[in-house]
């Protein structure tokens, strides 16, 4: 943030006003979040990545990598923030490294969570679109 930061605007209302600066990078990144899964299933489903991250709003795919211990299948949902389901997928994964394309649904600008469910694994990813 900068060292002065400067006011967004002005107010004629008495009370706390607070600035925040955010600094964003138009750079594509791979977000990889941690299992939230007990100790046994971590390693039944691993290294998942969703990227293009961000994406644009006209993306009709995303790519999917992820390694399963074992073969199975894998079930992809993408939710809006309120919950709203959008979309599933299934997919036949294979033991060892997988890449699968996800087609999107039409999605507005925004943020999403794709749930990325295998066996009793369930995993959260968060990608935006803008």
């Amino acid at each position: 943030y900068a060292a002065s930061p400067t006011a967004a605007g002005t107010t004629t209302d008495r009370g706390e006003v607070e600035d925040y600066s955010v600094i964003t990078s138009a750079a594509a990144r791979t977000i990889q979040t941690e299992n939230l899964v007990s100790s046994n299933d971590e390693e039944l489903i691993s290294a998942v990545s969703v990227y293009p991250n961000p994406i644009s709003s006209d993306q009709q795919e995303m790519t999917l990598q992820y390694t399963l211990k074992n073969s199975g299948n894998v079930d992809i949902a993408i939710y809006a923030l309120d919950g709203k389901r959008l979309s599933t997928q299934q997919f036949v994964g294979a033991e060892g490294e997988n890449t699968n394309t996800i087609k999107l649904p039409s999605l507005a600008v925004g943020m999403y969570n794709i749930i990325v469910s295998y066996e009793n694994v369930k995993q959260t990813h968060k990608f935006m679109v803008r």
